[in-house]
């Protein structure tokens, strides 16, 4: 539930519900309290950590890793006081964790006016090999200097935004020296971003995904073999053809050569779920997003 605001799973999705889950690895939880903390400023507040962007991507607050034995129980109250320090330094009240981190949350967030939403937590267990589904586009994976980065990027957000207007998000992010893909391409370059791409029969970008280690060991010097895999968006006029398994096989590939052990991600729903199952992921739980409320006059 990293990068770009909340991985593969964006905060609205299905219901809110809880999904009985089994044992979830450790190594999920200890990445997910790493992972942003070179790219953004920490701060402990009660029972939360918030992660403030540093870039061009704001973050979110995570429950604070605790000690055994430590309280674990969340209330509206923690929850709004939480939000005023999210609005004193111009964040989003925004909320991500997991089901077996913190069972009350949920309650609490909605209580304090949140919206909350529920994503299938699915992992490729240590010893899993992914499965490549076929698929008729050619996926790859880019470095920094690429010269199909920048459309990949945008192939990206117009599949989140649900459109195709790939070309002219290039365009314009190239005028404007977009910062999200300066922020990839310095993640790139650090080691701690590995970006895929998949394109048509023209060569044009139409997906993309991403996945995220620790650092260019793999998380070896953190002591956490995991990364989490997201962003994974396809253009409308391009799902259904197997991009988003082909790109998380791809992904999960290439963890494993670099000796990442647990590789994971959060679908926005069940069907989504389907995808990744297909190349080998299972379901171990939930993961839970919270965010403001729309405003239904908007």
């Amino acid at each position: 539930m990293s990068g770009e605001v909340s991985g593969t799973a964006p905060a609205r999705g299905v219901p809110a519900r809880a999904v009985p889950a089994r044992a979830v690895p450790p190594e999920v939880s200890a990445y997910l309290d790493l992972v942003l903390r070179s790219d953004a400023d920490v701060h402990e507040h009660g029972p939360f950590t918030l992660f403030a962007g540093r870039g061009a991507w704001q973050y979110y607050a995570r429950p604070r890793r605790l000690a055994a034995g430590e309280p674990t129980t969340f209330t509206a109250a923690d929850v709004r006081s939480l939000g005023w320090l999210q609005d004193s330094l111009g964040l989003p009240a925004c909320l991500e964790w997991l089901e077996d981190e913190a069972p009350t949350l949920a309650g609490a967030a909605r209580e304090a006016g949140l919206q909350v939403t529920s994503h299938p937590l699915l992992v490729l267990a240590p010893g899993v090999e992914p499965v490549s589904p076929p698929c008729d586009l050619v996926v790859r994976l880019l470095d920094a200097d690429d010269p199909d980065l920048p459309a990949v990027h945008a192939a990206v957000a117009a599949g989140f935004a649900g459109t195709d207007d790939v070309a002219e998000r290039a365009a314009a992010s190239a005028e404007t020296e977009d910062p999200s893909l300066e922020q990839v391409r310095r993640m790139l370059r650090a080691g701690t971003r590995v970006q895929a791409g998949a394109f048509d029969a023209q060569g044009r970008a139409v997906a993309g995904a991403a996945h995220q280690p620790l650092g260019p060991d793999g998380g070896a010097a953190a002591g956490v073999s995991a990364t989490e895999v997201v962003g994974v968006a396809t253009v409308p006029t391009h799902r259904g053809q197997g991009a988003a398994a082909a790109l998380t096989a791809l992904l999960a590939h290439d963890a494993r050569s670099r000796g990442i052990g647990t590789v994971f991600c959060s679908a926005t729903d069940e069907a989504v779920a389907r995808v990744y199952a297909r190349v080998g992921f299972v379901r171990v739980g939930t993961a839970w997003a919270a965010e403001p409320c729309e405003d239904p006059s908007s």
